[in-house]
């Protein structure tokens, strides 16, 4: 097998790896999204010794920018679309360079200010994510029910897929970044890579130096231009001789197409002309750095009040508090696939403008399953913490809050006890009163997971979980208060 054909089978287990831990929501990518770079960055101080932050830097500088064909999604997902549009040959030399540096200073400094916004836009791992699960995920989700319609008149059943809870305004972004990816693919190969990613932005000056070098050897080459015309990254340079390390992102298309094998990848020693930095890019970096560092000294930040809700949303359990959890989250989404229930939501400016699509529970669509954890375990940045199930099951996310004028028993005289059956810590149980069970409530049994607020009737809810800024630990139930049968009435009409 050639190093193309090794890259593309690679890339290809990854590539689909990753499209069904997302779609699915079961954890299939696994050890590859250890491997992810701004994931790997952010959860730093919560790995031990050696992180998949630093593995992808030594990948790097012994290879060159091969993360971007055989690690990452995004990047694997344009060549994807390249090969189905049938990408036009692109021999034009835009130099973006300003752009590329001025997004990476950018992003960096807003990571030393606590904030993710740039990155949660931008991030290319983040950005697949909010592709599947927004656009594909909803898709497959509409198939499989119809499919479901159809296959019941035969007595055969399929397993329903629920689609996540997706606004508007997210649904525009992630579409419309969609298109303009499929239109400069299409046109100009791996131009996101190496204009717009941060990622690529940073490996890129690391595989200046890389060991493992692409080069053109002089005697052999006859200025065909194949080798230009093919470069997915406009790399390539015929006319001076020269392939730029920086742009590079190591696909091997150039060494395939080479009729006279003039282009090698070898060990070789950096020559001068790749490295060296001349006083134009020395004025553009500290330029680019003082403009960034104007923009972003804007007194924003993650512990901000929400600018346009007022409510507090509602974090997932493991999450710690708000802060830990908007200072982590990148808005990849992989916990909005994983979750059972589809209580959590793809947001939009819950947090604040700064911290916009990152995700919160939505207990009117759904609630906290008492026996799942998995957002807990799946998610790469450590915005939500790996505790084990019997952990997870006494965090308290938030806090009950009872209304009697809206209840159904207080109100209209009749039974229901919908809260109380739900309630997986017996936290909300009925007391009988004047031949009828009225709720109530043990706050200190309750974790806040929404299943009350989710099944009851009133309108507007008569029962609500309200956030807490800190999550806290829940008193243990005892296996009496456990094992305690409701006392519901037998004409409970739920």
């Amino acid at each position: 097998m050639t190093l193309r054909q090794i890259r593309i089978f690679i890339a290809g287990i990854v590539f689909s790896l990753f499209f069904l831990t997302f779609l699915s929501g079961f954890y299939l990518a696994g050890i590859f999204i250890f491997f992810q770079f701004i994931p790997s960055l952010i959860a730093w101080e919560f790995n031990a010794v050696i992180t998949g932050f630093i593995s992808v830097l030594i990948l790097t500088i012994i290879f060159g920018r091969l993360y971007c064909s055989i690690l990452c999604p995004l990047g694997i997902f344009q060549d994807i679309i390249s090969k189905i549009t049938k990408q036009k040959n692109n021999t034009s030399k835009l130099n973006y360079s300003f752009i590329r540096y001025l997004i990476l200073i950018t992003c960096y400094l807003s990571l030393l200010l606590g904030n993710l916004l740039f990155i949660n836009i931008l991030d290319p791992y983040s950005l697949f994510g909010k592709i599947v699960t927004t656009l594909f995920l909803p898709l497959v989700s509409l198939l499989n029910d119809s499919l479901l319609l159809v296959l019941k008149f035969y007595n055969i059943y399929i397993y329903p897929i629920q689609s996540p809870n997706i606004s508007l305004y997210t649904f525009i972004f992630v579409f419309t970044f969609f298109i303009f990816l499929i239109v400069i693919v299409s046109t100009k190969g791996r131009l996101y890579c190496n204009t717009i990613c941060p990622v690529g932005a940073f490996l890129g000056i690391i595989s200046k130096f890389s060991i493992f070098r692409f080069s053109i050897e002089s005697d052999k080459c006859i200025s065909c231009k194949l080798c230009e015309k093919k470069c997915k990254a406009n790399c390539i340079d015929i006319d001076q001789n020269n392939i730029d390390m920086s742009l590079c992102v190591a696909c091997f298309n150039c060494i395939d197409i080479c009729p006279k094998s003039a282009v090698t990848y070898n060990l070789s020693i950096s020559n001068k002309q790749n490295i060296s930095i001349n006083g134009e890019r020395r004025n553009f970096v500290s330029k680019a750095f003082a403009l960034s560092l104007s923009i972003l000294s804007i007194p924003l930040r993650t512990n901000s009040k929400p600018l346009f809700n007022h409510e507090q949303p509602i974090i997932p359990p493991g999450s710690i508090s708000i802060n830990h959890f908007t200072s982590r989250c990148i808005a990849c989404n992989l916990c909005v696939a994983s979750c059972q229930t589809k209580v959590l939501k793809i947001g939009e400016f819950q947090y604040g403008v700064l911290n916009i699509m990152q995700p919160y529970l939505d207990f009117n669509k759904g609630f906290c399953s008492y026996e799942c954890n998995a957002c807990l375990n799946y998610c790469p940045t450590q915005a939500i913490m790996p505790f084990n199930l019997q952990e997870k099951r006494l965090i308290k996310i938030g806090s009950v809050k009872f209304s009697e004028k809206y209840c159904v028993v207080h109100a209209k005289k009749k039974d229901c006890g919908a809260c109380a059956e739900v309630c997986p810590t017996h936290a909300v149980h009925m007391i009988k009163r004047d031949k009828l069970f009225y709720p109530n409530i043990n706050e200190s049994l309750c974790i806040g997971c929404g299943a009350c607020q989710f099944v009851c009737p009133t309108k507007p809810k008569s029962i609500l979980v309200d956030s807490l800024n800190v999550h806290s630990k829940a008193k243990q139930q005892t296996q009496e208060v456990l094992k305690k049968p409701q006392t519901v009435n037998e004409d409970f009409p739920f």
